[in-house]
């Protein structure tokens, strides 16, 4: 089933505030379930999460124009 993590858990582990997490909960924009009232994650489901909604960073993107200019 993998690893569940609380909301104080994961929200170390991204380095963001629990209240921040918590609105992420109430947008439906982060995978979450409750389990006897309490907010919890799926290990798995948050790690496809971020990389589903991972953008390239800045110099990694430079890197795809030039590489598309340069065709």
């Amino acid at each position: 089933m993998g690893e569940l993590l609380t909301v104080k858990e994961l929200a170390t582990q991204l380095k963001i505030s629990p209240w921040t997490l918590r609105a992420w909960c109430s947008m439906k924009f982060i995978p979450y379930f409750k389990l006897r009232g309490s907010v919890r994650f799926r290990e798995s489901e948050v790690e496809a999460w971020l990389k589903k909604n991972a953008s390239p960073g800045r110099s990694r993107h430079r890197l795809a124009i030039e590489e598309a200019m340069q065709k």
